[in-house]
């Protein structure tokens, strides 16, 4: 408790008799925080745009030519053929076939195959998804 006192004395004594330290030390202190805003202003918009840059998809004038390869053997009357997709490599631009492969759906799901869409920018690729059946 005596610690405490001391300190707030200090302060008092301080503010009283060192007016100019006190000004130079809290603008320092603006100037820090004045700082620390624009840094946080400044990554926010780097990160929103690294966000947006991941996020994009690629749009190709035309859509790459399908490769037709053999499936692997049904496991199961269960399982069902999620087909083959493609990939937008933003380094190449161009979409990568991709492989389907043979799943076993959940409970009262069905799968929505992707396709390509259409608009005044070019083609892009719609991934499938699974629905939930009403």
């Amino acid at each position: 408790m005596k610690n405490n006192e001391m300190v707030q004395q200090n302060a008092v004594v301080t503010v009283q008799t060192e007016p100019d330290k006190v000004v130079i030390e809290m603008s320092a202190v603006s100037r820090l925080g004045e700082n620390m805003r624009r840094l946080l202003v400044v990554s926010s918009f780097a990160g929103l745009g690294l966000f947006a840059a991941s996020c994009a998809t690629g749009y190709v004038k035309t859509e790459p030519a399908y490769v037709e390869y053999s499936r692997p053997v049904q496991p199961s009357n269960q399982h069902v053929w999620i087909g083959d997709g493609y990939q937008y490599n933003r380094h190449s631009q161009v979409y990568v076939q991709r492989n389907g492969y043979w799943a076993k759906p959940e409970r009262n799901r069905t799968y929505v195959p992707g396709h390509w869409q259409s608009t005044p920018n070019g083609h892009y690729w719609v991934e499938g998804k699974w629905h939930r059946n009403r």
